[in-house]
């Protein structure tokens, strides 16, 4: 299956890893399990182009967007549009969608265990025009 993973550049696990050696991990790992897989670094506006670009793309099956909850959210509408599947690959500074599913934090087994995932409906919920996965949030965040 040929997959688009679109990586945000600017992702505090990039940052830390550096975006090549991310990429370099993610090709060895999906390139040993037999899967072809596009990896694009993006960052700003580039990020929702890319998203956008690999959504319309009918050879892409499935789609994973490697960033935090923000990269996440900001693809959300696009894939759900598109029909195609969703990936989430944590390399955010919360990672809180990713944790709530159960994903490994640690890029290679996030990497073979979205080889192996098997597509699983979840409730998408929206306000306006914003959709949102586990959470959304209005109003002034106190600091503690």
């Amino acid at each position: 299956m040929r997959i688009a993973a679109i990586i945000n550049a600017r992702a505090g696990t990039v940052l830390r890893m550096s975006p090549s050696a991310v990429t370099e991990r993610l090709s060895v790992v999906w390139g040993s399990l037999g899967h072809d897989a596009a990896i694009i670094l993006a960052e700003g506006k580039d990020m929702g182009r890319m998203v956008r670009k690999a959504c319309r793309d009918p050879d892409i099956r499935a789609i994973i967007i490697g960033g935090g909850d923000g990269s996440l959210s900001r693809a959300l509408e696009h894939v759900l549009a598109s029909g195609k599947s969703l990936g989430v690959l944590p390399l955010g500074t919360m990672n809180y969608m990713a944790r709530q599913i159960g994903m490994p934090l640690d890029l290679a087994q996030a990497a073979v265990a979205l080889a192996g995932a098997v597509q699983t409906p979840m409730d998408v919920g929206r306000v306006n025009d914003r959709y949102f996965l586990i959470r959304a949030c209005f109003g002034a965040f106190p600091e503690f």
